[in-house]
This record gives structure tokens, C-alpha cells and sequence, in this order.
């Protein structure tokens, strides 16, 4: 059983291509008619493969986003109460769920638009373009900062 943390979004999914290309070799050797020659035969013997990856032949959970897998493995629930405390020098805070706390809280909802000029088929450019409108809106209430 491996266990993987700290890895960041990138890492993890170079690890999945990784695997998932061990386990289709896997797979496609073990349809072949001498892997049950060689390989299983030595298997049924005892013997051992000095190749920890010829025994990948398939990947679970691979497929579930990043962000969920975050939140499983951090006890992060949408509904419940959580003390978040920062780490000073560093990017990343602590997440503690408070299980007492029985109350359900509402989510609150936050959206915001920044509108600028630019030129047809490009992204804006800060340099040259002007912002002509920022908005928000919390729990459908919608408010205007900026409108030139």
C-alpha cells in the first residue's frame, strides 16, 4: 500500500500517467500467451519478481479530481464548522472540523467580474488596457464598484 502526501497537483498527476502506462504494459503482457510461461510459472513457483511494478495491473481513484481528494483526506465538509489557522512563512493553513458544533451553517456564495478593454481575439494586457467595470455578488444580491 503506497501513501502519498504533501505532492503537489502537478506531481500527482504526472504519478497517474505514470501508473496508468505500468498497468496498461501490465495488462496488455499478461493477455500474451508466454507471459503465463515465464512469468506465471515462476510465480507458482515461489519465486518473487525483482520488479515491484510488474504486479501494477490497475489504478483506483485515479480518476477522482484533486480538489475532492483534498477534501476527503483533510476532513473538509461542506455544511460543517472548521477553525482555519496559518502557519506563519508558510502557504499553507490548518483545517480542524469542529464535530460539536451540530449547527449546520449556510454556504455563502461570492462572485466577482472584472470587465476591461482589450483587443478583439486577445487577452487583456494590464499595461494598455483599462478596467471599465467590477462587480460582485453575494447570496444573489449584486453590487457595482466601477462602472466608466
Amino acid at each position: 500500500m503506497f501513501c502519498l502526501s504533501s505532492l503537489l497537483t502537478i506531481s500527482v498527476l504526472a504519478l497517474c500517467s505514470f501508473c496508468r502506462t505500468i498497468a496498461d504494459r501490465n495488462v496488455k503482457r499478461s493477455k500474451s500467451s508466454d507471459f503465463y510461461l515465464t512469468e506465471g510459472a515462476a510465480n507458482a513457483g515461489g519465486a518473487s519478481n525483482s520488479d515491484p511494478t510488474a504486479y501494477i495491473f490497475d489504478l483506483r481513484e485515479y480518476d477522482v479530481p484533486y480538489l475532492m481528494r483534498v477534501s476527503i483526506d483533510l476532513d473538509i465538509r461542506i455544511g460543517s464548522w472548521h477553525t482555519v489557522t496559518p502557519e506563519h512563512g508558510s502557504a499553507v493553513c490548518g483545517v480542524l472540523r469542529e464535530k460539536e458544533i451540530l449547527e449546520l451553517c449556510e454556504p455563502r456564495l461570492l462572485a466577482f467580474d472584472i470587465e476591461c478593454e482589450k483587443l478583439p481575439l486577445k487577452f487583456p494586457n494590464a499595461d494598455t488596457d483599462r478596467i471599465f467595470m467590477i462587480s460582485y455578488m453575494v447570496q444573489n444580491q449584486g453590487y457595482l464598484l466601477i462602472n466608466r
